[in-house]
């Protein structure tokens, strides 16, 4: 029983990778204001009672080619007190500025030393207008498909093992009677 509740636990961890420890759902949203400048903004949806990073101050924009790379400075912000937690939403904007047609892809760097917390989204520009493009489902990484994969193998193997000890042993003792 132990051990399969130590697998739900690091299974959890592999299925929510990007998701922080402290944000419930992150995102970025895009928006283009009359004359043309696209905006994004970081959406992070927190629980307000823990402490969570939150990114502060004017972001750093660097574009090579179609992608922008944001990062933001973060600071821990204190937890609410139990009368005013909950889970709310906390928005941050940077701007990209006034770009050609094509499809463009932001990534967006914050959180706390050695937890960086990465953020990714993509839109288009098509006769100057924004058309946003359909994130994919995250997806596991390299290392963590060959632990899930492990994972789910050991996790095979206890349950048939468990089974197999439990028949022999339901046979052995209906050879003794």
């Amino acid at each position: 029983m132990k051990h399969h509740l130590l697998s739900v636990g690091v299974l959890a961890l592999l299925f929510f990778p990007s998701a922080s420890l402290y944000a419930l759902q992150e995102a970025l949203l895009f928006s283009q204001t009359t004359p043309g400048s696209v905006t994004t903004a970081l959406s992070l949806t927190v629980n307000t009672c823990n402490g969570w990073p939150a990114p502060v101050g004017t972001p750093s924009i660097i574009r090579t080619g179609n992608q922008f790379s944001v990062s933001s400075q973060t600071v821990v912000a204190d937890p609410a007190p139990p009368s005013f937690c909950g889970i709310e939403v906390y928005t941050t904007t940077a701007s990209l500025g006034a770009l050609p047609d094509g499809t463009y892809t932001v990534v967006w760097t914050f959180g706390l030393p050695g937890q960086p917390i990465t953020v990714r989204g993509q839109f288009s520009l098509s006769s100057g207008s924004l058309q946003t493009v359909v994130d994919p489902a995250p997806f596991l990484g390299p290392w963590q498909e060959m632990v899930f994969a492990l994972l789910l193998a050991g996790s095979a193997f206890t349950v048939f093992r468990s089974r197999s000890n439990y028949s022999l042993k339901r046979t052995a003792a209906g050879r003794l009677r």
